[in-house]
């Protein structure tokens, strides 16, 4: 393991080192408000009525404010941003123009690379569904639709604000607006799911023309409504009851296969795609790049220019506090932590293992 790292230009001694000039760094954006909260989303995330709920203006310049921040340390100094991440929450809550300036600030502060791809989360409703024509004139290149099931029950168990009618229309929108689409689906929902339901709508989704596709088995995070009801439920009729093991395996694997037999390749456990639309933000995360994470909850990690020193970052969740800080402060920095030898090694491995 030791070696491996080693080989990756890190040492398991702290060493000496200068970040090359063109040394590949990412930015993630954290959207933390959502129309609704899924029962099985455990995200920092906050619910509000609309759009016009959220000061965009001010929201917009707390993140170009933070970015500045993190630009101006040592760590980020000659590097070149090879991918932008917009996520949440529901990024596709966000108006064109509060997604512009975070853009072009980023085109401000830095070099970037000449194929920088550039990442938003959507939902396909109908009504965010309009919005993408924006976001592509704002320079988002690439869309993940959260569409997390083509079965109407379904989606209504998932607690979504879209229909199948209404993710299809998306899927077909965005891959006229975008060079690049992810679609994101959730297996192993429950125990009535079956290979033969999932593999059905795995074809359905893939001839759309899919190119990426995001596939999650279904997980019962402490302190979610989902949680609670497989646990705990109030009620007979509230009851959950999850899929087996043996069954999540099983879809698993027609994931795997249906996935190959229609061209998009495994690069990743639970991503799938066609050569050359694999997400560049994801293999930055699993090859141990830096990243910088700005806005409410965001995490980040970056490296010393000068010592191999490795740290993380993360930032006030609440966004009313999260604003408050970089307003008065320029950056809403909660924690920063030095990882030891030891935490870097273990991170290096668990990633490149994905």
């Amino acid at each position: 393991i030791e070696m491996a790292f080693r080989r990756q230009g890190a040492s398991a001694a702290v060493v000496k080192r200068r970040v090359e000039p063109t040394a590949p760094l990412s930015v993630y954006v954290h959207w933390p408000f959502c129309a609704r909260i899924c029962p099985y989303c455990d995200f920092n995330r906050y619910a509000v009525r609309d759009k016009t709920d959220i000061d965009q203006q001010r929201m917009a310049k707390a993140y170009a404010k933070e970015l500045s921040h993190f630009h101006s340390l040592p760590h980020t100094q000659g590097a070149t941003i090879h991918s932008i991440f917009f996520g949440g929450g529901t990024p596709s809550l966000a108006t064109g123009e509060t997604i512009a300036t975070v853009i072009n600030q980023v085109h401000k502060l830095w070099p970037v690379s000449p194929d920088l791809e550039v990442t938003l989360e959507a939902n396909p409703t109908s009504v965010e569904t309009a919005r993408l024509q924006d976001y592509r004139v704002a320079g988002v290149n690439r869309i993940s639709l959260g569409v997390q099931s083509l079965d109407d029950s379904d989606l209504q168990f998932l607690g979504r604000g879209h229909s199948a009618v209404e993710a299809i229309a998306a899927i077909e929108t965005a891959q006229r607006l975008f060079p690049r689409v992810s679609i994101d689906l959730i297996y192993a929902r429950h125990e009535r799911q079956t290979a033969e339901s999932w593999e059905k709508e795995l074809r359905q989704a893939l001839s759309l023309g899919t190119t990426h596709l995001s596939l999650y088995s279904l997980t019962y995070e402490h302190g979610t409504p989902f949680y609670r009801r497989l646990n705990n439920p109030r009620s007979a009729a509230e009851a959950i009851l999850s899929s087996s093991e043996d069954t999540s395996a099983d879809l698993y694997e027609v994931s795997v296969d249906v996935s190959k037999r229609h061209g998009l390749h495994q690069y990743e456990v639970s991503n799938f795609a066609k050569p050359g639309h694999e997400s560049r933000h994801n293999l930055a995360y699993w090859r141990y790049f830096d990243w910088v994470g700005v806005g409410p909850g965001a995490a980040g990690r970056l490296t010393s220019p000068e010592f191999n020193i490795r740290e993380s970052y993360i930032q006030t969740k609440l966004p009313k506090e999260w604003l408050k800080q970089v307003e008065t402060q320029g950056h809403g920095t909660a924690q920063v932590q030095q990882l030891t030898n030891n935490e870097r090694i273990t991170e290096f491995v668990m990633n490149g293992l994905r």
